[in-house]
């Protein structure tokens, strides 16, 4: 008997909600209800008859995880409360002063504190109105995240859909287990290409593929870790049972989440999940600790980017032996040779390590680093492993001898008997160029968007850019880019506008890009504010550099040395030809000086910004009338420390000199609406 539209309709939803069944038990309860083979079944039935009645198919249907069309580029989100990053704290000690300082500021005893499993992923949030998701972004600065829905609907452990009409905002960090990381790159190896370092930059890479048909071949998973909002306000003032109610919804909340009221019970369960960290299927590099009660979470706040409420107990970093089978080396844009150890394959933190660093020859002959020895490999969350000694032991070794020749172009190696050091001199290099314009092109240099690694390798292999001034030239091959694999005219269209827009970069900015020796982002601010314009730098004697405080002979004689070659001059003045800002702008004279503490200060910053970079930051500190310098000195008024400071920190102290965190930086930028 031939169905009826209503049958064939009720048909559908049934089967829909069935496979969704089996996509929960398997992917969040690690409870498969059916077999392989019946599930796919079910799938490709579901499959034909969305394809005969393409009119009743459902939003929440599980074929519409396999991805959608290409997106030409992610729209912007603007988050409804700020999706802040989390304070650290790195061992018992400072985590027992964390949780009495905040507990007393709480108010005092019987605060329950909730420890969960910090996941190694991707911070996402998600929107879910009428029951249905609607939206997905990524965190971006805190304030605006990038449009990811289409990406975030692959993922198989997250409801599309949800028993719950009104509006509601979760939080959670999207992963990529170990088992699936691993089986991707060994079928990567099988293809002859690179593995990917390791699960977290693949996640995030992978959250971020314009093409969310790639997504779905990631199988990335999610765990959920906070409700924000919902419009009634109806649910618990309590955290664990808010988890526990999206649990009840379909939301995969990590299982290892638990609630203490004792202090000694917290650190118990930091030490004990530190302890079997390698024994889950997914990465983990510390616990994260929270008040339960949403009302202490309101009462102690939060500071510029992260709450007070909250912490991250950070794990420590991880050690094994292995054999050093074989250096190699690797050429950075400077020319410099890199010593990098291939290893017999170990497993540290659920991440296969070949590859180590070994910085140069003088560190391998320090630590008696020799191939065919053991050697200790240490690992530290997304830092690349490197080799910290080898083992004294029996047998007949081969000692290390950095290249005389450039493995890349053969030419003739330079050594710095001094530092030990070699490096490549051929500024024609290919390796050289690639990596030179990869840098030019950063984010924290001109932010030039769409000209990624492989595009620069075609097109240098095409003959297409020449020289790092070649990027302002594109425009004439238009034709040539669109036909490139994984262009065509719309992203040429893009990344021209993306070059155009560069030209308008402060000078500091281009300063930067150049790639001198030893001129980052910190120096170049100095340095274009102290001499306006190229000329006038390119024209500095060994004099006019010493007197700018900070700045010594190293990088005196590097900027010299710099511009007295001649391709770099032809260089500057291309760029300057192309239209890029190689000048300071001058302040209006009339324009009253903005009110700040900023003003007239000395000031050095230490340690790496999550706010920004550091070239933005500095440039803002100099717009507020600081004066900008690159080490402590008796005239330094103030020091900005960001995370993992240097011995600046230490100087500062000894010195009695104002100590300023991110924080309050933030803090202080915000009160003068001045980010």
């Amino acid at each position: 008997m031939k169905k009826n539209n209503i049958q064939i309709k009720k048909e559908m939803i049934s089967l829909v909600n069935q496979i969704n069944k089996f996509d929960h038990n398997y992917y969040v309860l690690d409870d498969p209800l059916i077999s392989d083979r019946e599930y796919d079944k079910l799938f490709h039935k579901l499959i034909d008859f969305e394809n005969l009645y393409p009119k009743f198919m459902v939003a929440n249907s599980p074929t519409q995880r396999v991805g959608g069309k290409p997106l030409e580029a992610f729209e912007q989100v603007n988050h409804s409360t700020r999706m802040l990053s989390l304070s650290n704290v790195f061992d018992e000690s400072e985590l027992n002063d964390w949780l009495k300082k905040t507990i007393k500021e709480a108010g005092g005893k019987d605060k329950k504190i909730i420890c969960e499993p910090k996941i190694d992923g991707l911070a996402i949030t998600l929107t879910y109105d009428k029951g249905e998701l609607v939206q997905a972004a990524t965190r971006g600065d805190g304030l605006v995240g990038e449009d990811v829905t289409a990406n975030i609907r692959t993922i198989r452990s997250l409801p599309l859909s949800i028993n719950y009409q009104e509006k509601i905002e979760v939080r959670g960090e999207v992963y990529i287990n170990k088992d699936a990381f691993n089986e991707i790159n060994n079928n990567r190896i099988k293809q002859n290409l690179e593995p990917y370092m390791n699960p977290r930059n693949l996640a995030a890479g992978s959250i971020r593929q314009l093409d969310s048909t790639i997504t779905a071949k990631r199988k990335l998973q999610v765990f959920i870790y906070q409700l924000v909002n919902n419009e009634n306000n109806d649910l618990s003032q309590s955290h664990f049972d808010n988890l526990q109610h999206l649990t009840s919804l379909g939301f995969p909340v990590n299982k290892l989440t638990k609630s203490f009221s004792n202090i000694s019970e917290i650190i118990n369960y930091c030490k004990n999940l530190e302890s079997k960290r390698n024994n889950l299927n997914y990465e983990i590099d510390g616990v994260v600790i929270k008040f339960n009660s949403v009302e202490d979470q309101k009462k102690l706040g939060e500071r510029a980017r992260s709450p007070k409420w909250a912490t991250a107990y950070k794990f420590k970093a991880e050690q094994k032996m292995t054999v050093l089978k074989d250096i190699d080396v690797t050429v950075g844009r400077t020319g410099l040779l890199t010593p990098v150890a291939t290893l017999e394959p170990i497993i540290l933190g659920g991440v296969t390590v070949k590859h180590a660093t070994l910085h140069n020859e003088k560190y391998i002959n320090e630590n008696n680093i020799q191939i065919g020895k053991k050697v200790i490999v240490e690992r530290s969350g997304d830092v690349i492993p490197k080799i910290i000694g080898s083992i004294i032991n029996n047998g007949q070794y081969k000692k290390y001898k950095i290249p005389t020749n450039c493995p890349f172009c053969k030419k003739t190696v330079e050594k710095n008997k001094e530092t030990s050091e070699a490096y490549c001199i051929n500024e024609k290099c290919q390796i050289r160029l690639t990596k030179n314009i990869i840098y030019f092109v950063s984010k924290d240099c001109m932010n030039i968007k769409g000209l990624g690694s492989q595009i620069i390798e075609k097109l240098i292999s095409e003959k297409i850019i020449l020289g790092i001034e070649d990027i302002y030239k594109l425009d004439l091959f238009k034709n040539e880019i669109a036909a490139l694999d994984k262009m065509g005219e719309k992203l040429v269209e893009n990344l021209l506008t993306e070059i155009e827009y560069s030209k308008n970069l402060p000078f500091s900015k281009v300063l930067t890009s150049l790639g001198i020796k030893h001129v980052g982002s910190e120096l170049a601010v100095i340095l274009s504010s102290k001499f306006n314009n190229i000329e006038n730098l390119i024209n500095a004697s060994y004099e006019d550099l010493e007197k700018i405080e900070g700045i010594g002979p190293k990088v005196s004689n590097a900027l010299i040395e710099y511009f007295q070659n001649e391709e770099n001059l032809k260089l500057i003045f291309a760029l300057k030809d192309y239209g890029l800002n190689l000048q300071e702008h001058q302040k209006d004279k009339n324009s009253a000086p903005i009110n700040s503490i900023f003003n007239n200060k000395n000031i050095v910053l230490t340690g790496s910004l999550e706010s920004g970079s550091r070239s933005k930051i500095l440039n803002i500190l100099q717009e507020l009338g600081g004066h900008i310098n690159n080490s402590i000195t008796k005239k330094t008024e103030l020091l900005i420390v960001g995370s993992n400071p240097g011995s600046k920190l230490d100087k500062a102290k000894k010195n009695n000199i104002l100590i300023m965190n991110e924080d309050e930086l933030i803090s202080e930028l915000d009160k003068i609406n001045y980010r």
